[in-house]
């Protein structure tokens, strides 16, 4: 039937508009958390360079570098970030960490742009 109406150059919607937007919804938090598996992967990595460095005073920059992942610090008032581009995917992302009064840790995750300006946070 698809195909019938593919060559006749006719058009009918697969989905309705609710189950559009479930959909939508749906491969947006598939995205998000593929996203946030790249970020902590990714930072793990580098926590991991950055503490085995430290003996060594191979790393005095602050910021990271490999075939997959450049990691950045960006400033910030209140939190520590890092700025992420995922050069296989040319995503970017927003990896920040605060550390509240009572010693609890507080991580965030934001989808961002390549100049890092835009915060869109990821689904949980």
């Amino acid at each position: 039937m698809v195909l019938t109406n593919l060559q006749k150059k006719t058009s009918q919607t697969v989905f309705s508009e609710s189950e559009y937007a479930i959909l939508e919804k749906t491969m947006r938090r598939e995205g998000d958390r593929c996203l946030r598996d790249r970020i902590n992967d990714a930072m793990d990595k580098f926590d991991a360079v950055r503490y085995h460095s430290k003996s060594d005073n191979i790393f005095e920059r602050p910021d990271f570098e490999d075939r997959r992942v450049s990691i950045t610090p960006l400033e910030h008032l209140m939190e520590t970030r890092w700025g992420l581009h995922f050069k296989d995917t040319d995503e970017y992302a927003i990896y920040s960490v605060f550390y509240g009064d009572d010693s609890r840790v507080f991580r965030s995750y934001y989808r961002s742009d390549n100049a890092f300006n835009v915060e869109e946070p990821l689904h949980p």
